[in-house]
């Protein structure tokens, strides 16, 4: 186990691009983190540059307080596992964990012992005399996490590891990593471009965007407190549902006028109420998340707000019911993100609420959402950042 550093790390390239942009964080000894974001956002470079296979611009990094500059990847003491698994097709399971140790020159007893610890967490026991193409895809992949981990390292590097396996068994290996990880200790950075990957998986979450880091916390400081409208609407599924709005504020009350609606607005206690008055009477962008938008009817919000709109789409999903709702209210069109943009259906404003399945609301009809004041998001229309 190691701390790191990325102490202002920038990645730039002859014809200008800056790849990665002064991004600085650290890790704790053990510590998992999930480095997120969109295609192109920078965080496989950030990856490479850890393990020495790119050089820096500039910036440094830092494992266990030692500077890296200058030290060959195998020297890092570093393992990488990949989106293709890259095992060695000729050699058995048994031999590809094995491997490490033999470059490492223990001795055979001690590296049948450790293959086989590791085998039996990742359940390979009765698959170590077979050779890669015969194993599935889950399979290949157990076989190459138990190769990284087998040799202990300061550090473990994961690059998309599981973006080949179909939905269920990612489901499955993100908790055997997990739990592995646990069980070794290894700092870990984990680099997905899939959101609940990362909320699931780290101990904190890093969201990159277009080379420069947004925003760093922990899975429920990342989705409950967004930084700024990228972070909000990228994490998060369904997405936050955003619109503009109004801050008006009357005495020591605030309150936000959406489309000739007004809702109350609650902040927590140590909220930066004085970014919220030099706000009065300004354009804002107004976040609520779809899962707290609820029917009342069905589940009551004591002392909650209430919105109004008509139903537009209905989805039973089982679980949980997705409502489309028409609301009076000016649409957030800003782009936040190269893949994601607005989507204007019949040029309505709709709000998503995923509501209890026993709701009745039906698609025509005119209903009223209530929601926690507490949880609305207030972000400044021209600067994206949070108010709150």
């Amino acid at each position: 186990m190691a701390t790191l550093e990325l102490d202002r790390l920038t990645k730039s390239f002859g014809d200008g691009f800056v790849a990665l942009d002064s991004l600085s964080l650290s890790l704790a000894s053990g510590e998992f983190l999930a480095l997120v974001g969109p295609s192109g956002c920078g965080k496989s470079t950030a990856l490479r540059l850890v393990a020495g296979l790119e050089t820096a611009s500039s910036g440094e990094v830092r494992l266990a307080g030692k500077p890296l500059t200058g030290v060959a990847p195998r020297d890092r003491d570093m393992s990488m596992v990949f989106q293709n698994y890259a095992l060695y097709p000729q050699m058995t399971v048994f031999q590809n964990i094995e491997f490490p140790l033999k470059l490492r020159k223990m001795p055979k007893d001690k590296r049948v012992a450790e293959v086989h610890r590791v085998a039996e967490l990742l359940q390979l026991m009765t698959q170590l005399e077979k050779k890669p193409a015969q194993l599935s895809g889950g399979q290949r992949q157990r076989v190459a996490m138990g190769r990284a981990l087998i040799r202990q390292p300061q550090l473990s590097l994961m690059d998309e590891p599981l973006s080949n396996l179909d939905a269920q068994l990612r489901v499955q290996m993100r908790g055997d990593i997990r739990a592995l990880q646990r069980e070794f200790r290894t700092t870990t950075v984990y680099v997905t471009h899939d959101q609940t990957e990362a909320m699931t998986m780290g101990d904190r979450v890093a969201v990159l965007r277009d080379g420069r880091l947004q925003q760093m916390g922990s899975p429920e400081e990342v989705f409950g407190r967004p930084k700024n409208l990228f972070v909000a609407r990228f994490i998060g599924s369904p997405s936050m549902n955003l619109v503009y709005g109004q801050l008006e504020q009357s005495g020591e009350e605030n309150s936000l006028r959406i489309g000739s609606q007004s809702i109350k607005l609650i902040t927590q206690p140590g909220n930066q109420s004085g970014r919220l008055r030099s706000h009065a009477g300004r354009r804002v962008v107004v976040g609520i998340r779809p899962h707290y938008l609820k029917d009342p009817i069905v589940t009551p919000v004591p002392n909650g707000e209430v919105i109004q709109g008509v139903v537009r789409l209905r989805e039973s999903l089982g679980t949980e019911t997705v409502l489309h709702i028409a609301v009076d209210a000016e649409r957030f069109g800003g782009k936040t993100s190269s893949e994601s943009e607005e989507v204007t259906l019949a040029n309505e404003t709709r709000l998503i609420a995923c509501v209890d399945p026993a709701s009745r609301a039906q698609e025509g009809e005119t209903v009223r959402l209530a929601m926690e004041p507490s949880r609305l998001h207030v972000f400044d229309a021209e600067t994206e950042e949070s108010l709150l």
